[in-house]
């Protein structure tokens, strides 16, 4: 019959044998801290707190894997509209406005360039997105075991360069708009201020109200466009007749539109992990 005995001194490489023979276990102890107490009234405090932010709305989940049973999204048109919201408002028309303006193309060039360098740069974001449905992984988690703990933080700070970059270029030309609206009483600084702080509210909501606001944050933005192109209608016949377009022309246009499409791909996971698994991997991508 085996025994065991606690000591404290370290265990010897014989095991002991008592006198009827049977050998004898030794066994090391560690000491074993007891956590400390916590305040009580903190804690109910933290609870309570946490629970009326989870009522509002705000995502509580950090970089945990969302569970199978908890990926219950069939609504796909969400993710659709999603993006629509996302490309549609000033800085994609400003973007696209270089390749007229600024590289001499013509309206039927840059338009040709603008669709088929856009079919070509969103195979990567629509590939990537595929992964959060089936991984319930946000983006820069699945490059963690992708890349490893070292390389990835190479494209951690791309990432962060990249969003950092966009969202700076967002709020200047939201607030350049704003102030155009209203320029007695909204200054540009003022106006950058309102939509950095507004990007902000919403951004700490998660995953359900930023789907839920991106189902309709298209509409008034649409419409907006419309009215300006119509405002603007009756000089967009006044074109002159441009070169033909040289190919340094077009492949830099088409850089820059790769430089706005191909960054999304490391944050398209993270609007489709709620999504269900089991819903067909040729729909998520085609809604994209």
């Amino acid at each position: 019959m085996w025994s065991e005995q606690t000591s404290s001194k370290p265990s010897p490489g014989v095991n002991d044998v008592e006198k009827d023979g049977e050998p004898q276990v030794v066994v090391e102890q560690a000491p074993v801290e007891l956590p400390e107490e916590k305040d009580p009234l903190l804690l109910r405090f933290c609870q309570s707190f946490w629970h009326r932010l989870a009522t509002w709305g705000v995502e509580l989940r950090g970089i945990v894997p969302i569970g199978v049973d908890e990926r219950t999204d069939k609504r796909v048109v969400n993710v659709f509209l999603l993006w629509f919201t996302v490309s549609c408002n000033v800085l994609p028309i400003i973007t696209g406005m270089v390749g007229t303006l600024s590289l001499g193309l013509s309206l039927r060039d840059a338009s040709l360039v603008i669709i088929f360098f856009n079919l070509l740069c969103t195979i990567p974001p629509a590939y990537l997105s595929i992964l959060g449905p089936k991984t319930g992984l946000r983006q820069m988690i699945q490059a963690r075991y992708t890349f490893g703990i070292y390389l990835v933080n190479i494209l951690v700070l791309l990432n962060l360069a990249t969003v950092s970059g966009f969202t700076i270029i967002d709020c200047v030309i939201g607030g350049q708009t704003l102030s155009a609206l209203n320029s007695s009483d909204v200054s540009v600084n003022v106006g950058i201020v309102i939509v950095a702080v507004l990007a902000l509210f919403i951004s700490f909501f998660g995953y359900k109200v930023l789907h839920r606001y991106e189902r309709y944050g298209w509409v008034p933005v649409f419409i907006s466009i419309v009215i300006a192109t119509g405002c603007g209608g009756k000089h967009l016949s006044k074109q002159v007749v441009p070169a033909p377009p040289s190919a340094s022309a077009i492949v830099t246009f088409g850089g820059l539109i790769a430089g706005y499409l191909i960054p999304w791909a490391a944050l398209s996971s993270d609007f489709c992990t709620y999504i269900s698994p089991d819903i067909s991997s040729y729909v998520k991508p085609n809604v994209l």
